[in-house]
């Protein structure tokens, strides 16, 4: 006789203010196969405190068999350890299953800890419905052995180009508040994954790959996205993509049949677009923002990383520029162009070019975003800092947990970097 399925779900993000999208394509797929799926999206607790008063009164509230925890970036491990942890002690049955980006890199540390029940790697559908259902064999999970130690389950799951499976729905059913849905931003994901290796990135193709099983990037199905739209485009004013957006062809198809005048577009990307997709965009939404990455603000040093293979494809200053002027000339278009300070391989001459091209974007009415060399799971100036001259802040699961820990869990926005062992060159960075 096949076990009762676990329903009541919950599914809860790690970090503070908006969780990712993940857990409501995730809730979506488990309502349309019969489990009874909420999120809450927006966490506004300060501390543990506030932590542990929310999730009792969530608990009792919802009463669910299974509480998932959305484990997405590194910034989220040890405030999600912290709500598993309030978790077991609030209701000792509930079934506590954690699933993500850093779930799946750092699976063998979380299944030392007895607050967590299941991991999920990689794609998380199927699996996660496999263990609502209480299935024997759960694709994708982590499993305990006899003398309880982890093991990792082949990527038996791998969402592609052709899996259909992955929309949004029912949004009028799995918040919790209506303040909740109305926090909601607008995310879209038209694709998965990245087709790059870049040396300060721990989402990186080869990452994708060994934690995803995916091989590349891809787009979803292009009726999947529109029904993405079908389900968001009533309920708020703006929509958001990112990396993996699609040409101006592929993201006219997944608007199809939706006037977007009124609503404002935020447009995540790296290189430059494609004309046709900064008109497609002008010519479909009321206000557009843009967010071009361009690795960094050095040319030189853009170009050595990208000739080591260590950066994926950026623009030339020129190109960069040609792209600035063309968004100029439609009035609705605003852009950023967005950075990282401190990357390997920097010189003299790489610092120089940095400030005046700065300056050039913000004479032109340009935004400016820049940041410095975060420290992040996997990525490889992270695990092997010393090759490059720098130290890193973290780069193990202790050492990530422990600084976050000690950082209030994130909620102040700190995070751990990855800095030149010169000091002099640290100064003049």
């Amino acid at each position: 006789m096949r076990p009762r399925s676990l329903t009541p779900v919950l599914l809860l993000g790690a970090g503070r203010g908006e969780a990712t999208c993940g857990i409501l394509y995730l809730a979506a797929y488990l309502r349309r196969n019969g489990i009874e799926a909420f999120v809450r999206l927006v966490d506004d607790d300060a501390n543990d405190d506030t932590i542990a008063q929310s999730l009792t009164a969530l608990l009792s509230h919802v009463k669910p068999k299974l509480v998932g925890i959305s484990l997405k970036w590194f910034n989220h491990l040890s405030r999600g350890l912290l709500i598993a942890q309030t978790l077991r002690e609030i209701d000792p049955d509930v079934r506590i299953v954690v699933g993500g980006n850093s779930a799946s890199y750092f699976w063998r540390e979380l299944g030392a800890y007895d607050c967590i029940d299941d991991i999920v790697l990689g794609d998380g559908e199927r699996p996660l419905l496999s263990v609502c259902r209480q299935d024997k064999s759960p694709p994708n999970c982590v499993t305990r052995a006899k003398d309880g130690s982890p093991q990792r389950a082949p990527l038996s799951y791998v969402q592609s180009v052709t899996s259909d499976e992955v929309f949004y729905s029912h949004f009028d059913d799995m918040f919790l508040s209506g303040i909740d849905r109305h926090s909601f931003s607008g995310w879209v994901q038209p694709g998965k994954g990245c087709s790059e290796n870049c040396v300060y990135c721990g989402g990186t193709r080869g990452m994708e790959q060994a934690s995803f099983g995916r091989p590349t990037s891809f787009l979803r199905p292009v009726k999947s996205v529109q029904k993405d739209h079908h389900e968001i485009v009533g309920r708020g004013w703006q929509l958001r993509y990112d990396f993996a957006g699609g040409t101006a062809d592929f993201l006219a198809g997944a608007w199809q049949g939706h006037v977007l005048s009124h609503h404002a577009v935020t447009y995540f990307l790296w290189g430059v677009p494609a004309r046709s997709l900064v008109d497609a965009l002008s010519e479909t939404f009321g206000r557009v923002y843009v967010v071009l990455d361009v690795g960094c603000f050095s040319q030189t040093q853009r170009h050595d990383l990208m000739r080591r293979g260590l950066l994926k494809p950026c623009p030339t200053d020129a190109e960069l520029f040609e792209t600035v002027d063309f968004c100029r000339q439609h009035p609705n278009v605003k852009l950023e162009v967005c950075g990282i300070a401190g990357l390997p391989h920097t010189s003299e001459e790489a610092l120089r070019e940095e400030l005046p091209l700065v300056e050039k974007l913000l004479e032109r009415g340009t935004d400016v975003g820049s940041q410095r060399l975060e420290s992040q799971p996997g990525a490889l100036v992270t695990q092997h800092a010393d090759r490059f001259g720098m130290v890193a802040d973290a780069n193990t699961f202790e050492g990530f947990v422990d600084w976050f820990s000690a950082h209030g869990h994130a909620t102040d926005g700190a995070f751990p970097m990855v800095r030149y062992s010169d000091a002099k060159l640290e100064a003049k960075v």
